[in-house]
């Protein structure tokens, strides 16, 4: 027991600004359920309960749209975990970068943050895409060099089908459903598949390279 003890007390030591920062982030979230409840009104059932449980509909609802996040949060983790491993700096940095803006586009996607958020904050859709749009310029033009050094082929594909989407989004509502829904979610859960793709492969590569 003592043994024990000694083993837990020293992995409490070894990991201890690990341990603050999840509890501070813990406190932060927790805070702000809080807040929506004490402010707004809002029950914490409703807070923080599944979403199928709150409006009490079939689990199949929103399989996509969900499946999709999964997409986006399995592509972040790559980026940082490979960002984790590699000592090239250049492409740290890139893959620092790359899963920042999967992770905040998996929260925008989540919490439809592009759809509703912004604009009751007053903020129109169009200037919203302009400014994403503006943003992954930025960031392809930075790492337009470390992208052509990899099998930039399998981005392009994700960036091909991410466009496609939001083409239907924009400018084909008037069309029946399978062309306004299942094709622009189609093209886009393609599009994060080839996302996740090219960073698995791009890390993989990188790390065999630095290890050989």
């Amino acid at each position: 027991m003592k043994r024990l003890l000694s083993e837990i007390t020293n992995h409490l030591k070894a990991s201890k600004r690990l341990i603050i920062a999840a509890l501070i982030l813990s406190a932060m979230v927790v805070g702000f359920l809080v807040f929506l409840n004490l402010y707004f009104g809002i029950s914490y059932r409703t807070l923080t309960s599944d979403i199928v449980t709150v409006t009490d509909v079939p689990p199949y609802y929103g399989f996509l749209s969900q499946l999709s996040c999964v997409i986006w949060a399995v592509s972040a983790t790559i980026c940082f975990y490979t960002y984790s491993l590699v000592k090239d700096r250049a492409f740290k940095f890139f893959f620092l970068i790359s899963g920042s803006i999967t992770a905040y586009l998996l929260i925008d996607d989540l919490y439809l943050l592009h759809d509703s958020v912004y604009i009751v904050l007053g903020i129109s859709q169009e200037a919203i895409f302009v400014l994403y749009a503006i943003g992954m310029l930025i960031y392809l033009f930075r790492f337009k060099s470390t992208f052509l050094s990899t099998n930039y082929t399998i981005i392009i594909i994700a960036f091909a089908c991410f466009f496609l989407s939001l083409f239907i989004d924009l400018f084909l509502m008037g069309y029946p459903e399978y062309i306004t829904k299942l094709m622009e979610e189609s093209f886009k859960f393609i599009g994060l598949l080839f996302w996740a793709i090219y960073f698995y492969d791009t890390g993989t590569k990188q790390i065999v390279s630095e290890q050989s």
